[in-house]
């Protein structure tokens, strides 16, 4: 079947090295424009990996030109967010100190005076000013030299597609475009809307005119045209357009490139190998395979990049900009808070429980896995987590995700597939009774769904002391097995 359905294949992992050792590696434009928004340790360590791979690199003519266009926009934005950034602080701290006089904490004989609180609040106010000034300085001005177009110059020189020659040349790139708008094929579909403010739905270049709503459909072409003509067998696009007319999406899970771009560029090309990366995962995978030396602290930078720019697209935000900062801290407030485990250290935890019970961890290609592993024996186990409140439970909840779990299966070739369902409770009134009664009705449901899928086994624990503790492992064959030290 992988013949006849390309597109709902992951490649092999022969294929993974052929793109990575042989292949045309193609960077979008939002790659290139987002290192502009990258802290300056993180772009170096991104660039170092672009010129450790620039044999392979090509970029379309369209990706170059919407670089070029977007460029001044990005860098006016990344300094004006600074200025934002420092006024609503300062708006907020004025806030917080408002509060705190108008509670008038020294008469209330709560033993709690307010002046060491203000002075915390002017030695923090003071913190962020000095923060933000100094990023705010370290950001590029439009009026001088940038040295970050400079690097991408040389690191592209001489790797950059043709323009098209006229506007019957442009105009062919774009022939049908409407009619695969209309049938949702990608790329580019959902850029339709582009068109509607007319100030903004073309532009003028080298005497040509472009239709903004087109610049996907264009640079996607601009590729299998060059590919044809190179005779290229392995394409490897790295973006960061996370949305459904570039990538195979299932409930809310991106698991691969849209199948019909993986069809027609091995359709009109003599590609065999066509596959897709995010920032992200393009930082992650070079540590693997070309050895790229990168921080997690830089892949995290560039994937927070890549999440923001989403959350945009799909959801314009009316709250005011005020609020949205209020938001982010007293999120970042409630982060120091000892009853609360982030997703982070959640992930870490388990892959430190992994790390001891199976074997070292590394990221995997297989979309829905988070984490795999080889054992002592060589055997290759992979590992999915799920997060599961008690407070808030559904009752479907455990069946939804075995489900959704299925479907993912069902589109893979993998083995020894095991499910992690980490438990919280976010109240404090639940009796150690209370949580064991769910886990078991937990368990119970799980164990049904497990008798007629492929999973391997499912372990309920919870995050205790910053540790992982199995609760209850559910063999493939249904069968319990208490953890150690477990309450059950």
């Amino acid at each position: 079947m992988r013949d006849l359905f390309p597109g709902y294949y992951s490649p092999t992992e022969d294929e993974y090295k052929k793109l990575w050792n042989e292949g045309l590696i193609v960077l979008d434009t939002n790659v290139l424009l987002n290192l502009y928004r990258l802290p300056t340790s993180a772009r170096n360590e991104f660039i170092s990996v672009l010129e450790k791979i620039k044999d392979n690199l090509w970029i379309p003519h369209q990706v170059a030109l919407e670089f070029q266009r977007n460029r001044l926009t990005v860098i006016t934005t990344e300094r004006k967010s600074t200025d934002t950034a420092l006024k609503e602080s300062k708006d907020f701290i004025n806030k917080v100190r408002s509060i705190i006089n108008s509670l008038e904490l020294d008469k209330r004989e709560l033993d709690i005076k307010s002046a060491p609180l203000l002075e915390n609040i002017q030695q923090t106010e003071s913190a962020i000013i000095d923060a933000i000034s100094k990023t705010h300085e370290a950001k590029l001005d439009i009026s001088t030299t940038d040295s970050i177009r400079d690097k991408i110059d040389e690191i592209l020189n001489n790797r950059i597609g043709e323009a098209p020659f006229d506007q019957a040349a442009l105009d062919q790139l774009t022939s049908a475009g409407e009619d695969r708008f209309t049938d949702k094929i990608p790329p580019g579909f959902l850029d339709a809307e582009k068109d509607k403010n007319p100030n903004g739905a073309n532009f003028i270049f080298n005497g040509i005119k472009y239709q903004r709503k087109f610049g996907d459909l264009i640079l996607w072409r601009q590729i299998i045209k060059y590919a044809k003509e190179a005779n290229k067998e392995s394409v490897l696009l790295i973006t960061g357009d996370q949305k459904e007319d570039w990538w195979r999406i299932e409930q809310g899970k991106t698991i691969s490139p849209h199948p019909e771009l993986m069809a027609e560029i091995k359709r009109e090309t003599s590609v065999k190998h066509f596959w897709m990366y995010s920032s992200t995962q393009f930082l992650q995978q070079a540590k693997n395979h070309i050895e790229a030396e990168i921080s997690d602290t830089s892949i995290e930078e560039v994937q927070q990049i890549e999440t923001t720019q989403s959350n945009d697209f799909f959801k314009e935000s009316t709250q005011p900009s005020t609020n949205k900062l209020i938001s982010k801290i007293q999120k970042r407030m409630k982060l120091l808070s000892p009853q609360y485990i982030s997703s982070f250290e959640t992930e870490k935890a388990i892959e430190a429980w992994i790390i001891m019970e199976y074997g070292n961890t590394h990221f995997s290609h297989i979309p829905y896995i988070d984490l795999s592993c080889s054992t002592s024996e060589n055997i290759e186990e992979h590992f999915i987590i799920k997060t599961i409140d008690l407070d808030n439970i559904v009752l479907t909840e455990p069946s939804r995700i075995i489900s959704k779990i299925n479907k993912y299966i069902q589109d893979e070739e993998c083995e020894n597939i095991n499910l992690i369902i980490n438990i919280t409770n976010t109240g404090t009134e639940k009796t150690e009774n209370d949580k064991k009664l769910k886990i078991q009705a937990i368990a119970s449901v799980l164990s049904k769904h497990l008798k007629n899928n492929t999973l391997k086994s499912i372990i309920i624990g919870e995050i205790i002391n910053s540790e992982f503790n199995p609760t209850l492992i559910i063999e493939g064959n249904s069968s319990y097995r208490i953890a150690p030290d477990s309450f059950l």
